[in-house]
C-alpha cells in the first residue's frame, strides 16, 4: 500500500496521519479536511482507490441523530467525501498495486493529482458558500458525486437549514421527490422527515 509513502507528503501539507482510519486530516475550526484511500486485497493484488473530502461541524452535529448506523458515526462522519474518479467525471479510477514498484509509482501519482486538482477542490468545499451551491444550486453534480439520495438528502437540508435558505421548503420538496425516485425504503424517508421537524 502506498500509505507510508503517501505519509511524508501529506504532513508537509498540515495533515495529520490516522493510520486507524487510513487517511489524512488537515483540521480547522469548525471543519475539517480528509483524504481517504481504500483498499481492496485480491489474490493478485490490491485494488486502490484515493478520496478527498471534508466536514463540516454545523451540518454533521444536525445530520448525525439521523444518519447513526448508516456510516461511519460521530467525529469521525463526511459532509461531502467524493472519489477521484467522481472528480474526474469517472465511475471509478482505481489501481492496482501488486508490489512495491506499484506502490511507489502509484503514490506518486497521487501526489501529483493532489498538488493539481486536490488540494483546490479542498479548498473550494470547505467554503460552505461553495457547498451550497454543490448541493443545493448544482444537483446534477451532487447526485454524480453523492449517489446515495439518503446521504445526499440530509445534508442538502442541514445546508439550506444552516445558510437560512429562504426557499428552504422547496428544497425540502425536492429532496423528498430524490427519495421517491430513488426508492428509499420508507423509514429513511421518515428519518430525513424527523431531522427537517427536529430543526429549532
Amino acid at each position: 500500500m502506498p500509505f507510508s509513502q503517501l505519509k511524508p507528503f501529506f504532513e508537509q501539507h498540515g495533515f495529520h496521519t490516522n493510520e486507524t482510519l487510513r487517511c489524512f486530516r488537515r483540521f480547522h475550526t469548525g471543519s475539517w479536511e480528509s483524504v481517504v484511500i481504500s483498499a481492496t486485497q485480491y489474490p493478485e493484488g490490491i485494488l486502490a482507490e484515493l478520496h478527498i473530502g471534508i466536514r463540516h461541524n454545523l451540518v454533521e452535529e444536525i445530520v448525525a441523530p439521523f444518519a447513526e448506523g448508516l456510516q461511519s458515526s460521530g467525529a469521525d462522519t463526511h459532509t461531502l467525501m467524493v472519489s477521484q474518479g467522481r472528480i474526474e467525471g469517472e465511475v471509478h479510477r482505481r489501481e492496482w498495486i501488486r508490489d512495491p514498484a506499484d506502490s511507489v509509482v502509484v503514490a506518486y501519482q497521487w501526489q501529483q493529482w493532489m498538488a493539481e486538482k486536490g488540494f483546490a477542490w479542498l479548498e473550494i468545499y470547505r467554503d460552505l458558500d461553495w457547498l451550497e451551491q454543490l448541493l443545493i444550486d448544482d444537483p446534477e453534480r451532487a447526485q454524480r458525486w453523492i449517489p446515495n439520495a439518503f446521504n445526499r438528502s440530509l445534508r442538502t437540508l442541514a445546508v439550506a437549514y444552516v445558510r437560512q435558505r429562504p426557499d428552504f421548503e422547496a428544497i425540502r420538496r425536492r429532496c423528498q421527490r430524490e427519495l421517491r425516485a430513488a426508492g428509499v425504503a420508507s423509514e429513511l424517508y421518515l428519518r430525513m422527515e424527523q431531522m427537517v421537524g427536529a430543526l429549532p
